[in-house]
């Protein structure tokens, strides 16, 4: 019988230490849920303001390249176009000077055409003349 009323008496230590167990487990239980909670919402905070920011600071740093390209492009095509008149102007002047030079031949050819006719003229009037004097 001895044995049942320790037994009685250890059972009720042993609940009454197990109920301060639990009620300081559930204590632990509900502080860590609450760090845990306030954690997440104070990280998700953060990550969400993070993320927010990295997205626009992202879109300017695109906005800016996109106008510098644009810029840069601008001044290739400036620069091309600005090669490309100095190539025309060249290229007239190039033209110009062959211009100049078939001309010049053309010219020269018809003015060479030229005194040989009228050499040829005068050689016949001469050729004529004399043979005129001999008849």
């Amino acid at each position: 019988m001895q044995c049942d009323e320790n037994m009685d008496s250890i059972l009720s230590d042993t609940s009454k230490v197990l109920g301060t167990y639990d009620r300081e487990l559930d204590k632990a239980f509900k502080r860590g849920n609450l760090l845990a909670s306030s954690i997440l919402n104070d990280y998700s905070m953060r990550v969400e303001t993070l993320i927010s920011t990295t997205d626009r600071i992202l879109s300017d740093i695109n906005t800016s390249l996109t106008l510098r390209l644009k810029l840069f492009q601008e001044d290739v095509d400036k620069f091309g176009n600005l090669r490309m008149m100095r190539a025309q102007k060249l290229t007239k002047f190039f033209y110009r000077i062959l211009e100049f030079a078939i001309v010049v031949v053309l010219w020269s050819i018809w003015f060479i055409v030229s005194v040989v006719k009228w050499v040829k003229y005068i050689a016949i009037f001469s050729i004529k003349i004399v043979v005129w004097m001999i008849w």
